[in-house]
């Protein structure tokens, strides 16, 4: 524990992260994102040469039940900067994490995971919403080059959709 994370107990705040480890933007998260996307949703191609960055996240639950909708009215709406205010969080709770993929061709999607700290719990995309042209500039360009991680994980030919 850091010295400030210990000033912000002592004061009777709590630690940006949380004890159980379960926070925002972890490997198993972007895995599970990639697994069920299983292609790039603005070109369709396997993720290689594709990046990922954390946007935003919101905790969900009884006490936020409008959140959720407010969350995919905000994407659905295109209002980046609005939806970069989502910074809420539920250490014990579920809680829902907003993933920007930069597609190879420069354009983007935005993708909602649903995500819990229970193992058992399903993780699962909520929404994945493409973003192309001057739309996809101004998202981008509100990602700081250091949040962007190549996509390394590749989903197993089982779980890629086959043409029917």
């Amino acid at each position: 524990m850091s010295f400030f994370d210990a000033v912000k107990r002592a004061i009777g705040h709590s630690a940006e992260k949380p004890a159980s480890g379960f926070r925002p933007g972890g490997d198993e998260a972007v895995e599970r994102l990639v697994r069920e996307l299983a292609a790039c949703p603005v070109c369709g191609k396997e993720f290689q040469g594709h990046t990922i960055a954390l946007f935003a996240h919101t905790a969900l639950g009884e006490k936020n039940r409008k959140r959720a909708s407010e969350l995919f009215d905000v994407v659905d709406e295109r209002r980046w900067r609005d939806l970069q205010r989502f910074r809420e969080w539920d250490a014990h709770g579920a809680n829902a994490e907003i993933y920007v993929v930069r597609c190879a061709t420069g354009d983007a999607a935005v993708a909602i995971l649903h995500s819990s700290p229970a193992a058992a719990e399903f993780k699962n995309v909520e929404r994945c919403a493409c973003v192309g042209g001057d739309s996809a500039r101004g998202l981008l360009a509100l990602i700081p080059p250091h949040a962007w991680k190549p996509i390394t994980f590749a989903p197993p030919a089982a779980d890629r959709m086959l043409p029917t």
